[in-house]
């Protein structure tokens, strides 16, 4: 009879939905052991990695630590720099100045520091000379040691009677 095609169909097609909805919640599973798989290699290629490093003697993580030093981010803030800023030696960090029109100064306000005057912006650098090793390569600090003292500007005086009288008019 009709009645009964229709049970019979019906009895189907509720057949067909739970197996549907059982697939779904199988195929989230299956992507999240996926996903644990890919996470589980990550991190036994990563212990190997630092395993080998470690029998090199830490250099790994010393490079780590020098390509996100501290003084990067604080010269580029003081120099206004848009661009990412690296250097692991002071003849470096002298180079990057002088071309930001940055001058040394033979005679630093205190002897425990670097200072770079720019006379067009009026401003100068200050950079403490313990961010240096006595081979004047630029020591491993982590963010918890690094002092913002270490890194800063300030304002050039009033320019001198001599530049005032080279004026023409």
């Amino acid at each position: 009879t009709s009645d009964d095609i229709v049970r019979y169909l019906r009895d189907q097609w509720a057949g067909l939905f739970q197996r549907l909805l059982q697939d779904a919640s199988r195929k989230k599973e299956v992507n999240m052991i996926e996903n644990l798989k890919a996470t589980a290699s990550t991190l036994n290629n990563l212990v190997s990695f630092l395993t080998e490093e470690r029998l090199k003697g830490d250099q790994a993580i010393k490079d780590i630590l020098l390509s996100t030093h501290p003084a990067f981010a604080a010269i580029k803030k003081a120099t206004k720099i848009s661009y990412r800023v690296v250097f692991y030696t002071f003849d470096e960090l002298n180079a990057l100045l002088s071309a930001r029109s940055f001058k040394l100064d033979p005679n630093p306000s205190n002897a425990e520091s670097y200072e770079w005057d720019n006379e067009k912006s009026e401003n100068g650098i200050r950079v403490w000379k313990s961010i240096f090793d006595d081979d004047n390569r630029l020591k491993i600090l982590t963010p918890s040691e690094w002092e913002d003292k270490w890194v800063s500007t300030y304002k050039l005086g009033p320019p001198s009677e001599s530049r005032e009288s080279d004026i023409p008019f």
